[in-house]
């Protein structure tokens, strides 16, 4: 079986991804990356499952859910920041499926390529036998 949290860390800091470790939190690993939207830096706040103790959560591995922060910061968000925002969420996750890192299988995709994404998804997890794994581990 394959060490997930290993393959996570290996792929996605080796494609740019920064690993923002909190020993405090239990429930999954962030990881981030900051990219040139439609006019502005947004960066990503990946949620990821990728130990046995992260399974609790939702009982699979694989990215849980996408945060954003665009670059800059003020107290509202005009229609064009959120534009930057929802597009991040197509660029992120072309990313991290490029990049081999499955999201939960429940995961919903944004964009026009939704469908595609989610047979991709459904692609990876087979090929690393994640269910298999969330089976064994969420027993332990």
């Amino acid at each position: 079986m394959i060490d997930f949290s290993r393959y996570v860390l290996h792929n996605l800091c080796g494609n740019g991804w920064k690993w923002e470790h909190d020993p405090d939190n239990k429930d999954y690993e962030t990881y981030t990356l900051t990219f040139l939207s439609l006019i502005y830096d947004v960066t990503c706040y990946a949620a990821v499952s990728e130990y046995e103790q992260n399974l609790s959560l939702d009982g699979h591995y694989g990215v849980q859910w996408l945060e954003f922060e665009k670059e800059y910061e003020d107290q509202h968000n005009s229609e064009s920041d959120l534009r930057d925002m929802f597009y991040g969420f197509e660029l992120a996750e072309d990313n991290l499926l490029r990049c081999g890192v499955p999201f939960t299988p429940d995961y919903k995709f944004h964009g026009k390529n939704r469908a595609n994404m989610k047979r991709k998804n459904d692609a990876i997890r087979r090929k690393l036998r994640l269910a298999e794994l969330e089976e064994k581990d969420g027993e332990i």
